[in-house]
C-alpha cells in the first residue's frame, strides 16, 4: 500500500489522479470496474461521477450521479445508496433492488463493493468496485475494506487540497489583476491632475515673467 500511497502522492492532476486511484484499486483487488463519486464542493447535497470505467478504460468525468447520463456508466443506484445512508455495500444477494440497475442489465456481479469516503466524519464521497466473473468471498471484501478506505480517502484529501490551491491562486491573480488595475488608474489621475495644474501655473508664471 505504501508504493501505491507514494504513486498518488506524486500526482498533482486530480483527473489523473483519482483514475490512478481506480487502477491501483482494480489491481489490488482483482476487479474489472471501478468508479468514484465525490461531493460537489460548492454543493454539499450534491454527489458527481469523477472517474469510471473498466480496469482497462478508466476515464475521467464530471456528471452529477442523478444526471441520465451517469446511469450508463457506472452504478448509481448503489452510489446515491450509500451517499445517502452512510452505508457500504458488499453484498448484492440481499439488495435485490439493486439488481434492475441500468448500469449492470439486470445481471448483478459476482463480487462488489461500495464503500463511502469520509474525512473527519464528513462523508467526501463513494467508491465502487465490482467483477462480473469474478466471485470475491465476503470475507475479502472485508479485508480489503480498510485498503481500499485508505487510499480512497488519500486520494480524495489530495484531490481537494489541489483543487483549493488552484482556486487560491486564481483568487490571488484575480486580486492582483484588480490591484495594478487600480494603481495603474490612481497613477494616470495623478498625472493628469499634474498636468492640469501645471498649465495654469505656467500660464501666470509666464504672464508674471512678461509683466
Amino acid at each position: 500500500m505504501m508504493r501505491a500511497s507514494l504513486a498518488l502522492a506524486q500526482e498533482q492532476d486530480p483527473p489523473v489522479l483519482l483514475c490512478t486511484l481506480l487502477r491501483i484499486l482494480c489491481q489490488l483487488l482483482r476487479a474489472e470496474f471501478a468508479a468514484i463519486a465525490l461531493v460537489d464542493e460548492s454543493d454539499n447535497n450534491e454527489v458527481r461521477l469523477r472517474a469510471a470505467g473498466q480496469f482497462s478504460r478508466i476515464v475521467p468525468y464530471d456528471l452529477r450521479i442523478v444526471d441520465d447520463a451517469a446511469r450508463y456508466v457506472c452504478p448509481t443506484s448503489l452510489i446515491l445508496h450509500t451517499a445517502r445512508t452512510g452505508k457500504p455495500i458488499t453484498n448484492l444477494s440481499s439488495s435485490s433492488r439493486f439488481r434492475s440497475d441500468p448500469f449492470y442489465h439486470s445481471k448483478a456481479p459476482r463480487s462488489v463493493i461500495c464503500l463511502p469516503i469520509s474525512m473527519q466524519g464528513k462523508q467526501q464521497g463513494v467508491v465502487v468496485l465490482s467483477s462480473m466473473t469474478i466471485a470475491t468471498t465476503q470475507a475479502q471484501w472485508d479485508s480489503a475494506k480498510e485498503v481500499i478506505s485508505t487510499l480512497a480517502t488519500f486520494a480524495t484529501i489530495i484531490t481537494s487540497n489541489v483543487s483549493f490551491t488552484k482556486r487560491l491562486k486564481l483568487e490571488v491573480d484575480q486580486r492582483t489583476k484588480e490591484l495594478s488595475n487600480a494603481l495603474a488608474a490612481k497613477t494616470q489621475f495623478l498625472s493628469q491632475c499634474s498636468h492640469e495644474l501645471r498649465s495654469p501655473l505656467s500660464a501666470v508664471l509666464v504672464s508674471e515673467t512678461s509683466g
